[in-house]
């Protein structure tokens, strides 16, 4: 988090759509009128899979990166005059969290929907 955003609402942005958790937070930071954080981690990789496909670790931050992105947009359109900052972070992705969010206000998540 950036000093000029100290005690942020920090908003965990994964790959599946978050609108909800993004209206809330926007809606909890106008109120306490205080910035947004946006953070997204990319987990350590962890070879799977069939050994003829490769998944680097750079399309794994880019992907997260397009993810993150798009949030950062809908979040500056949900809270005008309102600081908000985004990072994206490689580790374990409860203890970067919790890293991420030391200092924060709240931090806000979404329950990943079930796929059909």
């Amino acid at each position: 988090m950036t000093e000029q955003n100290p005690n942020p609402i920090v908003v965990a942005v994964g790959h599946d759509p978050i609108d909800a958790a993004l209206a809330f937070a926007a809606g909890e930071a106008v109120r306490a009128w205080c910035g947004l954080h946006l953070a997204h981690v990319v987990h350590h990789l962890i070879a799977q899979g069939p050994p003829n496909v490769l998944v680097t670790e750079s399309d794994v931050e880019q992907v997260g990166r397009q993810a993150l992105n798009a949030a950062l947009e809908r979040a500056r359109d949900l809270v005008e005059g309102i600081p908000v900052t985004a990072e994206l972070r490689i580790g374990g992705v409860v203890p970067t969290l919790l890293d991420v969010a030391r200092d924060a206000r709240m931090i806000v998540l979404q329950r990943a929907t079930s796929r059909a």
